[in-house]
């Protein structure tokens, strides 16, 4: 398969050309990422601490198959603990709502649904979802969440 063309990298000012399709040179290709990981904070402050690690355990120990395998006839094992909806930070719902919002998928699935599906819900999308999962289980949404502005779901 035939390389793209080179480019230059995607750093202010710096004109060496990448071939990578990273977007960055290697001297600036470290920052970049720090940068990301900076603003996304580790997986403590996201919420993915000691309680969640023992929720995940107890999880996969009683559902230990992965879900779209399974769906697909195949038989994987489960690795990570799916949240159906991103929590996008809804702590107080949507993380820790095991029966409804958790699925077990291995690592193949969980990047594909990933990519294809959590990276790609709009905020609109992302609110009604998260309104008709509490009106089917009968949960009251916080007025804190709602009133981000997307009232008009």
């Amino acid at each position: 398969m035939p390389k793209a063309a080179p480019s230059a990298c995607r750093q202010r000012g710096c004109s060496v050309l990448v071939r990578d399709g990273s977007g960055f040179c290697d001297a600036h290709r470290k920052e970049a990422r720090k940068e990301v990981d900076d603003r996304r904070g580790n997986s403590a402050e996201r919420g993915y601490g000691e309680r969640w690690r023992k929720a995940r355990e107890g999880y996969l120990r009683k559902h230990p198959m992965c879900a779209e395998c399974s769906r697909r006839g195949f038989v994987e094992r489960a690795r990570v603990v799916d949240h159906i909806i991103p929590h996008r930070g809804d702590f107080a719902f949507l993380f820790w709502e095991s029966a409804h919002n958790w699925q077990p998928l291995c690592d193949d699935c969980h990047n594909e649904k990933t990519g294809a599906v959590d990276n790609a819900m709009s905020d609109v999308e992302w609110c009604r979802a998260r309104l008709a999962l509490a009106r089917r289980i009968g949960v009251e949404v916080d007025a804190e969440v709602r009133g981000r502005g997307w009232s008009k779901v």
